[in-house]
């Protein structure tokens, strides 16, 4: 039987549609199947990460088991807080942040617990916004900074606010207000002043003179102190590596505040490279918002 040219031509098209509907279904499926992967995989780490802050949080005030307090920070943010010394002496003294420690022991009914606004991934590091809960009241928020090593995710850094009544009901515009004062500092200290164009002055005037850098790195985290960042950042210019073609430009993916403290999660980028992720820690002095801690992915 012979069958006509067009009849012909028009099987085998359909026999090519065919094949590249299913060439098509299984390319979609294994992507599928591969963001489902890593969606597990940093849920998995964001789950570890919230874990940590609740063995904190209850090793710190529920039960004050100093072992197991230790075994959520890394060596150094322990070393260098001395953190088990204030956890001694606050035990014997019977006070701790001011507060009588038997309202913290359960005498009186104490009971605390934790949620989580926020949860930020990047890499090996990670930001927890953690509100800690009083027998059912807004006690205090906690920005943590972590990093992941070969034990497990680890709190490398820290800051606190004690809520007070009004502190959390701020009209909207004075929010909006720190925010922008908050994304300003970034952008003059940071991103122009460290990294773009390589300003003392604009450095000094947006970083604290407490402020460090965590770089992790053999198991350790190194914090670099502003001076030695400045040193760092001006051998940088010395080397033409901060040339005109390399500006940096800056998305943020949040910003946050509470009272003093706030934290920002932004992403950094050069023309044609990919986007880096820093995790930044600010607290607000009579001389406005200052950075007092960075850290990232990339360090």
């Amino acid at each position: 039987m012979i069958v006509p040219k067009d009849i012909e031509l028009t099987n085998i098209l359909k026999r090519k549609a065919v094949l590249l509907t299913l060439v098509l279904m299984i390319a979609a499926s294994t992507a599928y199947q591969g963001c489902s992967q890593e969606s597990v995989v940093i849920e998995g780490d964001r789950n570890q990460v919230k874990t940590a802050v609740w063995d904190f949080i209850d090793a710190t005030f529920n039960r004050f088991d100093i072992d197991a307090v230790e075994r959520t920070l890394h060596a150094d943010y322990l070393r260098i807080n001395n953190l088990r010394n204030r956890l001694v002496m606050s035990t014997r003294y019977g006070f701790m942040n001011g507060i009588k420690y038997s309202q913290l022991m359960g005498s009186e009914g104490h009971n605390e617990t934790v949620d989580f606004p926020a949860v930020e991934l990047s890499g090996n590091t990670a930001l927890a916004e953690c509100n800690c809960i009083v027998n059912g009241e807004l006690f205090g928020r906690d920005y943590f900074l972590f990093h992941r090593f070969r034990d497990g995710w680890k709190i490398v850094e820290s800051i606190d606010q004690h809520i007070t009544p009004g502190l959390i009901e701020v009209a909207e515009d004075v929010q909006n207000r720190e925010k922008d004062e908050i994304i300003r500092v970034i952008n003059n200290a940071y991103i122009d002043g460290a990294i773009n164009l390589v300003d003392t002055s604009f450095i000094r005037n947006g970083f604290h003179p407490g402020f460090h850098l965590l770089v992790s790195g053999d198991e350790k985290i190194e914090r670099i102190a502003l001076d030695q960042f400045i040193g760092i950042l001006s051998g940088r210019e010395k080397t033409g590596s901060n040339s005109p073609g390399k500006m940096v430009s800056a998305r943020f993916r949040s910003v946050s505040y509470t009272g003093i403290i706030a934290y920002a999660v932004l992403e950094t980028r050069s023309t044609g490279d990919v986007p880096e992720t820093d995790f930044i820690l600010l607290s607000k002095f009579e001389d406005g918002w200052k950075i007092v801690s960075i850290t990232g992915h990339k360090f």
